[in-house]
């Protein structure tokens, strides 16, 4: 559990996770980067029900890659002023 938050790092529940999380660089439909680091963090049952998806994937040869996980207010907002809803 990453401390006084209530979520889990992703790496240190499932380490055999891909992660490419695209927010933290410039390769994203914004073309900038909008997050500080490319941490996953996810709330435990999310991280846990990945963990178990993981391994029975891994069992077949396969495996899970994600590029987005949980998404504080503040980073909304910078995606939102990137990309603006004309409407």
């Amino acid at each position: 559990m990453v401390k006084n938050t209530g979520f889990e790092d992703l790496q240190s529940v499932a380490p055999g996770i891909l992660q490419d999380i695209r927010y933290a660089t410039d390769n994203n439909f914004t073309h900038s980067k909008i997050y500080d680091c490319p941490r996953c963090l996810l709330r435990p049952e999310v991280a846990t029900a990945l963990s178990k998806a993981q391994a029975a994937l891994q069992k077949q040869g396969l495996g899970l890659k994600v590029f987005d996980c949980y998404r504080p207010g503040p980073y909304q907002q910078r995606l939102w002023d990137k990309v603006p809803d004309p409407n």
